[in-house]
């Protein structure tokens, strides 16, 4: 190897580390990290792959159980329900990925609190993620749901104290080796660093309300109704999305690097017994006679639809409707017509709204049903 390729390497090194890190973690990583083998290339690329997975909106119900640390105690009025938005951006090679946190009084939707930081994502069974752990361990506050179960369900809380739900079959996807760690853009000593654990759970879109929600709120729960969702990404107490099967088949994937190397780490002269149950895989994850669940913990299994047509369906490809149509005569009522049947309210596949020969631009809330139309277009609801 010339000394110029070298140069050069070392080069593509630190722009790798310096695109993928907080800027706050630049300075202990060149220190504490030096000397030690360290392949910051490989490290970003993962990084872009786990970003452009988990990046998307998260939303939680607030309880005094799983209020996060960075939350100023003032500015929670139990005595209103309150959401937790977050909307995470990957990084990109011009930007680190960004996350923006909000808490929103449920009954008038005012923002009572935000604030953006810089995030990134960590695989402790890879070298390099582990070091950077061993390094941020001591000054973070990791976040995770409670490992409390009842009636054979894991507790989730992120729908609220009784939020109880099953858990997916690690021999699925495990996700417990990863974390999502949220880094203030600047020494704050108001802002601690806080690590959110990730888990998989059943959807259970049958639990979200439909009644007395907002546009975003709907939204939201929209994807968890769709066909295609086959489960729940749950990061820390409080934040959830819907995931579909494709994505989880991403996931595996992206992680199954860690996971051969986590398999390669565990020695050949360990117990014959240890090493069989390592390698044995059973077909039912709910059977109690098995030994894997000896309290009867009842685990999900994500499987992909005969009618997810988003998995079936070339890229590209536009999404057939199902021919649910809900028409009316608006006939001077459009506005009034328009409240009660809100799009994001998934009455239907399609709204038709017939009024006549009048003019449909005179109507005040025309422009929002082609806001909503157009959002859930991009869902692929539409």
């Amino acid at each position: 190897r010339t000394a110029a390729g070298s140069d050069l390497q070392g080069f593509v090194e630190d722009m790798a580390r310096d695109c993928c890190l907080p800027h706050i973690l630049l300075d202990p990583a060149k220190r504490k990290l030096a000397g030690t083998k360290t392949d910051w290339v490989q490290f970003c690329a993962q990084q872009m792959r786990l970003q452009m997975l988990l990046a998307g909106k998260y939303m939680g119900t607030v309880t005094p159980e799983n209020v996060s640390a960075n939350v100023p105690g003032e500015v929670i009025d139990w005595e209103q329900p309150m959401k937790a938005i977050t909307e995470l951006k990957p990084c990109t090679a011009a930007s680190r990925g960004m996350i923006k946190q909000r808490l929103v009084v449920d009954n008038t939707l005012e923002d009572v609190w935000q604030v953006c930081q810089d995030w990134f994502v960590l695989d402790r069974r890879m070298f390099l993620d582990r070091a950077i752990w061993k390094m941020i361990a001591s000054h973070t506050i990791v976040e995770e749901p409670e490992t409390r179960w009842e009636d054979g369900d894991l507790h989730c809380g992120v729908r609220g104290v009784a939020d109880f739900r099953p858990a997916v079959d690690p021999s699925f996807l495990d996700l417990s080796e990863l974390v999502l760690v949220m880094c203030p853009q600047k020494e704050d000593g108001k802002l601690s660093m806080v690590c959110l654990s990730m888990r998989l759970f059943a959807p259970c879109a049958w639990m979200l309300s439909k009644r007395g929600s907002w546009l975003e709120q709907l939204d939201h729960h929209a994807y968890f109704r769709q066909d295609s969702t086959a489960a729940a990404l749950v990061l820390g107490k409080q934040l959830e999305r819907a995931v579909n099967f494709a994505d989880l088949e991403c996931l595996i994937k992206v992680t199954k690097c860690a996971q051969n190397a986590q398999s390669t780490a565990v020695p050949a002269t360990a117990p014959g017994r240890r090493r069989r149950a390592q390698k044995e895989k059973y077909a039912e994850p709910r059977d109690f006679r098995s030994g894997r669940n000896p309290k009867g913990l009842n685990l999900y299994v994500p499987r992909r639809k005969s009618n997810d047509l988003s998995s079936a369906r070339p890229p590209g490809a536009p999404v057939r409707p199902k021919r649910q149509v809900l028409t009316c005569e608006a006939s001077g009522e459009l506005d009034a017509f328009l409240t009660q049947h809100r799009p994001s309210a998934r009455e239907s596949e399609q709204i038709c709204v017939w009024r006549g020969g009048e003019n449909l631009c005179d109507a005040q809330d025309l422009q929002g049903l082609l806001d909503d139309g157009a959002r859930l277009e991009k869902t692929g609801s539409l």
